[in-house]
C-alpha cells in the first residue's frame, strides 16, 4: 500500500470537488508515480516559502485560475503530521494556509508586499540566530576566565570580612525576584528613552536590546552595608571607595589581589546575569508582548515580575501585594 496521498484523478480526491483538468487515467499510479509526483509537490510546497516567488506566480495570473487555486487545497494534506516531517522549510505552511485567501492572493501581485515579508522573515532568522548563539552556544575559555575572576574575588571579600567563619556566601545572591526587578528597570529605562519609530525599526531594537541588556547586569556592584535591594547598586561599593582613596592618598596596601580587580563584577552580579538570560529564555514571547503591547499601560516589574515569574519566585508576588 502506497504511504503517499493519492492523486486526485484516482480517487481520495474527487475530481467534482477540486477541479482538475484532464482525464482520468484507466489505471491507478503505480509506487513509482506516486512517489515522483510526492517528490515534486513536496518541492512545489517549499517554494512557497519565497515571498519572491509568490509575487511571481501572482502577476503571471497563477493565483486567478480556479484550478490552481484548487490544486493548493489539496496541496493542505502537507499540514499532517506525517507529510510536514518531510518538509526542510516548514514556515512554507504558514503561507501555504494564507494562500487559501483571496485577498492574501491578491496582495502578493504587489511586488513591495513580497519584500516587506522578505524582511520580516529575516528578522525573524536573524533572531533565531542570535538567541541560539546566546542561549546555547558556549564560550569554554571565557566562562573560565569570569569563573577564575569571581573565585578571586570571593577570596578578597572573605580576606576582608572581621567574621570570616560566619559569613553565608550566598546570603547575598539575588533572588530570581530580585534579578527580575533589575531586570525590568534596566529595560524600562532603555524604552524610555526611545524616540517614535516604525514597527520594523521598533522590532530590530528589541533584538538588540536582547543582546546587550544582560551584560548591563554586569554593571551593578554589591553593598554588603545595606540590605534588600539597596544592597545592589551601579556605584562602587564602600569598602572599594575607601581602598582607593587610600591609595590615592599614598597609603601603602598589601592586598593578594591587584588592585584594578576590585571593581570587577562579583559572585552576586554574574547571578543577576545569569537570571537575566534565564528570563529572556523563559519569558521571551512575555516581554515581546508587554513591549509591543502593554508597556503603555504597565512597566515590566508589574506585568512580568508581578506576573508569570511569580510562580518562580512568591517573594514577588508578596511584593506586589505590599506595593497595593
Amino acid at each position: 500500500m502506497s504511504v503517499y496521498p493519492q492523486n486526485p484523478q484516482f480517487g481520495s480526491f474527487p475530481q467534482s470537488q477540486y477541479g482538475f483538468s484532464g482525464q482520468p487515467s484507466s489505471s491507478r499510479e503505480s509506487p513509482e508515480e506516486a512517489k515522483r509526483r510526492f517528490e515534486i509537490e513536496c518541492e512545489f510546497v517549499q517554494a512557497l516559502a519565497n515571498p519572491h516567488y509568490l509575487n511571481y506566480l501572482a502577476q503571471r495570473g497563477y493565483f486567478k485560475e480556479q484550478y490552481f487555486v484548487n490544486y493548493l487545497k489539496y496541496l493542505l494534506y502537507f499540514k499532517r503530521p506525517e507529510y510536514a516531517r518531510t518538509l526542510k522549510y516548514p514556515q512554507c505552511l504558514f503561507f501555504l494556509e494564507a494562500l487559501q485567501s483571496a485577498e492574501f492572493r491578491e496582495a502578493m501581485t504587489f511586488t513591495t508586499n513580497a519584500r516587506y515579508i522578505e524582511d520580516q522573515l529575516m528578522l525573524q532568522w536573524h533572531f533565531y540566530i542570535r538567541k541560539r548563539q546566546r542561549l546555547q552556544v558556549l564560550n569554554i575559555e571565557h566562562f573560565m576566565e569570569i569563573r577564575l575572576l569571581l573565585f578571586i574575588l570571593v577570596s578578597f571579600d572573605l580576606s576582608l570580612s572581621e567574621d570570616q567563619s560566619g559569613d553565608d556566601l550566598t546570603k547575598y545572591l539575588p533572588t530570581k525576584c530580585e534579578s527580575c526587578t533589575l531586570f525590568a528597570k534596566e529595560l524600562d529605562d532603555a524604552v524610555l528613552k526611545l524616540p517614535k519609530m516604525a514597527k520594523d525599526e521598533s522590532e530590530a531594537w528589541l533584538i538588540e536590546e536582547f543582546e546587550h541588556v544582560c551584560g548591563r547586569m554586569l554593571d551593578y556592584r554589591l553593598h554588603k552595608d545595606k540590605i534588600g535591594l539597596d544592597r545592589f547598586s551601579k556605584q562602587i561599593s564602600k569598602t572599594t571607595k575607601t581602598l582607593k582613596d587610600l591609595a590615592e592618598r599614598g597609603v601603602e596596601i598589601t592586598m593578594d589581589v591587584s588592585m584594578d580587580l576590585l571593581d570587577q563584577p562579583s559572585v552576586e552580579s554574574g547571578k543577576l546575569k545569569e537570571d537575566c538570560e534565564w528570563m529572556l529564555e523563559q519569558f521571551e514571547s512575555n516581554i515581546e508582548n508587554w513591549y509591543f503591547n502593554e508597556r503603555k499601560l504597565r512597566t515590566l516589574n508589574e506585568y512580568l515580575c508581578h506576573g508569570p515569574l511569580a510562580e518562580y519566585d512568591p517573594t514577588c508576588l508578596a511584593a506586589s501585594k505590599n506595593e497595593l
